[in-house]
């Protein structure tokens, strides 16, 4: 790509398997395994700023979630569309 100094990963945002769990996919068969994946709370922790670690990010996007009222917005979306 031409670009120095410079690593790629492959990510998800979560681990599907549960955090802390080793991590299942067929991408492992193409990529080197694990150094150049950032699963779940090795993603956020990469990208978060160096004060914020994993489970300090989760009680912030938790207590945003709750405060915004999202899962109720969500069921209401989900039962208009049910009855429409």
């Amino acid at each position: 790509m031409g670009i120095t100094n410079c690593n790629a990963y492959f990510v998800a945002l979560y681990n599907k398997n549960g955090e802390g769990n080793t991590w299942t996919g067929s991408v492992k068969k193409h990529l080197n395994y694990p150094s150049m994946f950032l699963i779940g709370s090795n993603f956020w922790n990469k990208i978060l700023p160096n004060d914020i670690d994993f489970y300090t990010f989760e009680q912030i996007y938790h207590d945003a979630l709750v405060e915004l009222n999202l899962n109720e917005h969500i069921n209401t979306l989900i039962n208009k569309i049910i009855k429409d």
